[in-house]
């Protein structure tokens, strides 16, 4: 394991800031766990292993995540990755990667086109080759969930039928970039009637847009608050129609 230190524009790079508190905080221990040139296996029994926070089945859609925010290449094909920025983490006298003389095909895309055979003949057609399963819509907002809950609980959260029913309609009514996201954020939520319900994904749905909106402006409203804000409200219409009968009388 190479120690890393991690300097203070971490905390304030725009990719860094996009990203879920999941995706961040793995991301410091692929620093950490990546060699001195940043190359790292994708093998995700292996990362889970060293990174226990994190579940294998959950990591390779954290992986993904990094990809697409241009942090880390993957290459599906040689099952290896690469930090592709040093921004945030200093390293010293580098020491030889066996990775570096190697040749590697990264993805792009999630796909590679070849051309089929050696020779090209009329009419020939370029193939793709799909290196990764076809996406699930729901795999992503799957894992930043049951992660975020495991954390929370000590325990996976169940899933069924009923349950990726749910989250498929969620992620269709906040889309799939978001959606992971505000997932995880419900989790971390302390409104008294979600820890009641142990944030079940039914709720989660039920209160999708209201979670967005919380999540983008970073404002849990709990329901103490909004009885609260109920309460203000109430008091502050029964002061203004008090001074308007003052006001009434004092015409009359």
């Amino acid at each position: 394991m190479r120690r890393a230190s991690i300097e203070p524009n971490f905390f304030t790079d725009g990719r860094i800031l996009r990203l879920s508190d999941t995706c961040a905080l793995f991301f410091i221990g692929l620093l950490c766990q990546c060699d001195d040139e940043g190359y790292f296996s994708i093998d995700t029994l292996e990362l889970s292993s060293r990174l226990s926070r994190w579940k294998s089945q959950g990591i390779y859609q954290v992986l993904l995540s990094l990809s697409n925010s241009g942090l880390i290449k993957i290459s599906a094909a040689s099952k290896v990755g690469i930090v592709t920025s040093w921004n945030y983490s200093r390293v010293g006298k580098r020491g030889h990667s066996k990775w570096k003389d190697i040749k590697i095909q990264w993805d792009d895309d999630k796909t590679k086109s070849i051309k089929a055979g050696n020779k090209e003949t009329k009419g020939s057609t370029e193939k793709t080759i799909k290196l990764l399963p076809k996406k699930n819509i729901t795999s992503e907002t799957w894992a930043f969930y049951s992660e975020a809950y495991k954390f929370r609980y000590g325990a996976l959260p169940v899933r069924n039928a009923s349950v990726n029913g749910k989250l498929s309609h969620f992620v269709k009514r906040l889309g799939e970039d978001e959606a992971p996201l505000v997932a995880e954020f419900f989790i971390t939520h302390n409104d008294m009637f979600y820890v009641k319900n142990m944030h079940s994904v039914g709720l989660l749905l039920k209160d999708a847009e209201k979670l967005r909106t919380e999540w983008i402006t970073r404002r849990k409203i709990t329901g103490t608050q909004a009885k609260a804000v109920e309460i203000f409200d109430l008091n502050a219409s029964i002061i203004n129609d008090y001074f308007k009968d003052q006001e009434k009388n004092d015409r009359s």
